[in-house]
């Protein structure tokens, strides 16, 4: 960091992005919000700087992932998946090689800062600190606040309150909605399979739904039957033809397909709808997909699922993402898309793009739709 009348200096350790803000206001003497998050950087920007000792861990996070780093190790954990890699930055700084299970006491000391970190998001994020358990701000489960956190680790947990005969009804169904939210476990599969004839019918329903996501197949109808009941909040029903999408059962594709008018709330889960439409490859998603696909985002999954839907109807918006697209990688995913349709009044469209194209991705993509729809395969 480089300040007037101060010598340039370089705080040789993980810092974070966000320690910017807090150390320019403390520069101009501006008061830090008590809300904000970040280090005030000066101490080490000072002659003499501060022991590089006293920073405190940076943490970051992208989409699942959560990572903190400290002097120079470093843990990286998909909250997903409860998986973590620890790498030592002095002897792999390209963190080649997960040394967890060699030093499994440096990642479990890494992963208490982590948890603390992730704790702490409460008080940052009031979003997170209210839900369907505690509308009103009111203390709730640990494991309540994990699960918003999309921590999967919180399953157990989650599992024992939605079965619980002391924690409040609102407590129970939040528990079981969000093992819906989690991915699935196999060691909550026998709970969530009990909660299904929950005295509380809205347990009950998120339970069917968290059943067949981890392969009950019994509680299928009883999701299905959900679907039609307008009464049910919409997230329920939503969840609940994802969990039919699981088990390659279509009924629900209506529902997912309508879901996608709100995905300004929740880009990622909508990704995660439009990859299962393109799974089912029903053409019924077919207009909703292109009615969405100017919304950036989304858009190359957009594509990708209407190659694989293979409707027809998807062509001419597809050759239009091929040939105008912004986006490079939609531009690609065009190309392929069109590749799966495999009309071959396509090839003289793909050789044109193959020519003209001047990102080289594109151009390979569409080299190879035209040998795959030609019947080869692609380099």
């Amino acid at each position: 960091m480089s300040i007037p009348g101060v010598s340039a200096r370089t705080v040789d350790r993980p810092v974070e992005l966000i320690d910017i803000t807090p150390t320019v206001l403390a520069l101009l003497d501006i008061p830090v919000p008590v809300r904000m998050r970040g280090t005030d950087l000066g101490p080490w920007l000072a002659t003499p700087p501060a022991p590089v000792e006293r920073l405190p861990p940076a943490f970051a996070e992208v989409e699942d992932k959560r990572m903190v780093a400290r002097d120079h190790e470093k843990l990286i954990c998909d909250l997903n998946w409860g998986y973590c890699a620890y790498h030592d930055l002095l002897v792999d700084p390209g963190e080649s090689r997960n040394l967890v299970d060699e030093r499994p006491e440096r990642a479990a000391a890494l992963r208490a800062l982590l948890d603390e970190w992730l704790d702490r998001h409460v008080k940052f994020e009031p979003v997170l600190a209210r839900g369907a358990a505690n509308p009103n701000g009111e203390q709730i489960p640990k494991a309540i606040e994990r699960g918003r956190l999309g921590d999967l680790l919180a399953g157990p947990g989650l599992a024992a309150l939605m079965l619980s005969t002391d924690e409040p009804v609102t407590v129970r169904r939040e528990a079981a909605q969000l093992l819906v939210t989690l991915p699935p476990r196999q060691e909550t599969a026998a709970q969530l399979s009990m909660a299904v004839n929950d005295r509380d019918p809205l347990v009950a329903d998120w339970a069917a739904i968290g059943a067949v996501r981890a392969g009950d197949t019994r509680a299928m109808e009883k999701v299905a039957v959900l679907l039609a009941d307008d009464r049910l909040p919409r997230t329920l029903r939503v969840r609940g033809a994802l969990a039919l999408a699981t088990r390659d059962d279509r009924r629900g594709v209506p529902t997912l397909a309508e879901s996608l008018d709100d995905c300004h709330d929740d880009i990622l889960f909508c990704r995660l709808v439009i990859i299962q439409l393109g799974k089912l490859k029903d053409r019924r998603a077919v207009a909703a997909l292109l009615k969405h696909l100017p919304e950036v985002q989304n858009r190359r999954e957009m594509v990708d699922a209407l190659g694989d839907i293979g409707d027809p109807a998807a062509i001419p918006e597809l050759v239009e993402r091929l040939q105008h697209d912004g986006y490079v990688p939609v531009r690609a995913q065009a190309a392929r898309a069109l590749a799966k349709i495999g009309r071959k009044d396509l090839i003289q469209v793909l050789e044109r793009a193959a020519r003209e194209d001047t990102e080289a991705s594109v151009a390979a993509a569409a080299r190879d739709a035209v040998v795959t729809i030609r019947g080869g395969r692609p380099g």
